[in-house]
C-alpha cells in the first residue's frame, strides 16, 4: 500500500498539501513485513524523510520505508516530508495499525453522530465508498489515533467499521491493550464539536452497567510444588470493568486482567486472591479465589471435623462432589473461605480447610484443617464457632476432646476435634460432650447450674461420658455417638 503525494502539473516544486494515505495500513499478525511508500514530484528531486509520531528516534529517508518483522511497538503515525527547497515543504502520513489482538485485549464500538454530512447510499457499503468517503474514513481513523498518542494513551486499532443512515452516523471500533477501552481522548475530540473537518454532535453508545460477575472464581487444592495455577475472574459491565487482583494479608502484592496465572507454585502462594471489578458506575464487584496446599506428607498435621448443617434436608445430590447443586458447591466455597480468612486474619499458618464431603444426619459436612507442624491449632476456629455465624449460618458447637493425644512428626495423623452444628433462630440446645480417658477420682465441685448451656460437668465421672443433667454413663471406649436435633 502506498501513500502519494505528486506535484502540480508544470510546477518546479511539490505541491504544498498535507493529506492522509488513502490506503491505511492493518496488520493483523506479527512478524510480517511491511513497506510505506511515498512518491513526490518536484524540480529539484525533493528530499523525502520518515518520522514517526512520538517517537523521535526513528528517522530514514528515501521514498520508500520497510519494516521487517512487524512488532506491536511498529503501529502508530508515520509521517514522509518532502522538499527541495522551493516552496513549503510536503507532507504525508501513514497510519499503521495492528488487529490481531486476540488476548489481554479489548474491544468495543461506539457510533458518532456526524451532523454536517447528508445521507447518501454509498456509505452503506465499503465496497462503493467514493474517494470522498474513504478519506473520511482514514482521516477519522488517524485524528482518532493521534488523539490517543498525543496523550500517551496505547491504542491498537481505531477502524471506522461503517457509515449508516442518521445524517450521518459512523460506527467506530477502538481496540486497546488490557481489560477495557478508556474513551477519554475519543470524548475530548466530540467535546470538541469536529472531526476529520466535519461537526460532529456526541458520541453515542450502550447504556452504561455496573460491573457484574459472569461466572465466580473457583477454589484451587494443589497437591504438588511447581504446578501451574490460573486464577480467572469473568465479569461484564459498559463500559468494560477494570480487574484488578490482590492477596488478603499482602498488601505488596497486585496484578491486573481477567486471569492471573502462578508458574510454579510455592506453599507461600496459597491464601486467598481478590478479585476486584470497577468501571465507575455503581459500587465496584469483588469475588475471591482460595488457593490451598494439600500436597504435605511430612512435617504436617490434618484433622477432620464434623459440621452438622441442619437447616437441609438430605438429598442425593450431596452425597458426590460432582452432583452437588449450586447452594451447596457455594455453600462449601463460603465455609472454606471463611475458615481460611480466619487463620489468616490471626496469622496463623493453614495449609488448607476443606469440605471434604457430606454426609447423612441431616447434613454433616466433613471439614478437614492441615497445619504445618505436628498438630492443628483450633483456637482460630473456637473463635470463630464462638461468633455464632459461619457461612451465613447460626452456629453453635459441641466439643469432644481426642480419644489420643499422639504427636506423629513426619506423618499425617487424623481424629476428630470439634462438633458444631449450624442451627436456626429457634434451636437454643447447645450440647457440651466430654470424652476423658484418665479416671477422676473427684466430682466437679462446682457443677454449671444451667444445663441449656453447659451439659458436661455433671457428676458422672469414669472412662466414659459426662453428661451434666447429672446422668453417669460408664462407657466403653467403642461408644458410637449418633446425635439428631431433628
Amino acid at each position: 500500500m502506498e501513500a502519494k503525494k505528486r506535484g502540480g502539473g508544470g510546477g518546479n516544486a511539490p505541491r504544498p498539501e498535507n493529506d492522509v494515505d488513502e490506503n491505511n495500513h492493518t496488520i493483523t499478525q506479527i512478524g510480517g513485513r511491511l513497506t510505506l511508500t511515498c512518491e513526490v514530484q518536484g524540480i529539484p528531486t525533493p528530499n523525502i524523510t520518515w518520522s514517526k509520531l512520538g517517537d523521535p528516534r526513528l528517522r530514514s529517508t528515501g521514498s520508500t520505508f520497510t519494516i521487517s518483522g512487524f512488532t506491536v511497538e511498529d503501529r502508530g503515525i508515520y509521517v514522509c516530508t518532502a522538499s527541495n527547497g522551493i516552496g513549503p515543504n510536503v507532507t504525508a502520513v501513514s497510519l499503521v495499525q495492528y488487529t490481531g489482538c486476540v488476548t489481554d485485549c479489548t474491544k468495543r464500538e461506539v457510533s458518532i453522530q456526524i451532523t454536517s454530512l447528508n445521507w447518501s447510499g454509498n456509505y452503506s457499503n465499503p465496497d462503493v465508498y467514493t474517494s470522498e468517503i474513504r478519506k473520511l474514513k482514514n482521516r477519522i481513523e488517524y485524528e482518532i489515533f493521534r488523539e490517543y498518542e498525543l496523550q500517551s494513551l496505547p491504542l491498537y486499532a481505531v477502524q471506522v467499521t461503517s457509515f449508516r443512515s442518521g445524517s450521518v452516523i459512523t460506527n467506530v471500533s477502538l481496540q486497546q491493550p488490557g481489560n477495557s477501552v478508556n474513551f477519554a481522548p475519543l470524548q475530548k475530540l466530540i467535546d470538541g464539536g469536529r472531526l476529520a473537518g466535519q461537526t460532529v454532535r456526541r458520541l453515542i453508545g450502550p447504556q452504561p452497567v455496573r460491573p457484574e460477575l459472569v461466572s465466580y472464581p473457583s477454589n484451587y487444592t494443589i497437591t504438588q510444588i511447581g504446578s501451574r495455577v490460573t486464577l480467572t475472574c469473568e465479569v461484564r459491565g459498559i463500559p468494560t470493568p477494570n480487574i484488578t487482583w490482590s492477596k488478603l494479608g499482602d498488601p505488596r502484592w497486585r496484578s491486573t486482567g481477567s486471569t492471573f496465572t502462578i508458574s510454579g507454585f510455592t506453599v507461600e502462594d496459597r491464601g486467598i486472591y481478590v478479585c476486584t471489578a470497577s468501571n465507575g458506575i455503581g459500587t465496584n464487584v469483588t469475588a475471591v479465589s482460595l488457593l490451598q496446599y494439600t500436597g504435605c506428607t511430612k512435617d504436617c498435621a490434618k484433622k477432620e471435623v464434623p459440621v452438622h448443617v441442619i437447616s437441609l434436608l438430605w438429598t442425593e445430590r450431596y452425597s458426590k462432589p460432582d452432583l452437588y447443586t449450586p447452594e451447596i458447591q457455594d455453600l462449601k466455597k463460603t465455609i472454606e473461605y471463611e475458615i481460611t480468612r480466619v487463620y489468616q486474619r490471626q496469622n496463623v499458618d493453614i495449609y488448607a480447610a476443606q469440605v471434604t464431603s457430606f454426609k447423612r444426619g441431616s447434613v454433616v459436612a466433613m471439614v478437614t484443617l492441615q497445619q504445618p507442624g505436628d498438630s492443628v491449632n483450633d483456637a482460630p476456629l473456637q473463635g470463630l464457632i464462638d461468633s455464632g455465624k459461619l457461612a451465613g449460618q447460626f452456629v453453635r458447637h459441641v466439643r469432644i476432646a481426642p480419644t489420643t493425644a499422639a504427636k506423629v512428626v513426619g506423618y499425617q495423623f487424623l481424629y476428630s476435634l470439634l462438633l458444631f452444628y449450624i442451627v436456626d433462630r429457634n434451636l437454643s440446645l447447645d450440647l457440651d460432650l466430654d470424652f476423658d480417658l484418665d479416671p477422676d477420682p473427684d466430682p466437679d465441685p462446682d457443677p454449671d447450674p444451667d444445663p441449656d448451656l453447659d451439659l458436661g460437668h455433671g457428676h458422672g465421672h469414669g472412662h466414659g461420658l459426662g453428661l451434666g443433667l447429672g446422668l453417669g454413663l460408664g462407657l466403653g471406649l467403642g461408644l458410637d455417638l449418633d446425635l439428631d436435633l431433628d
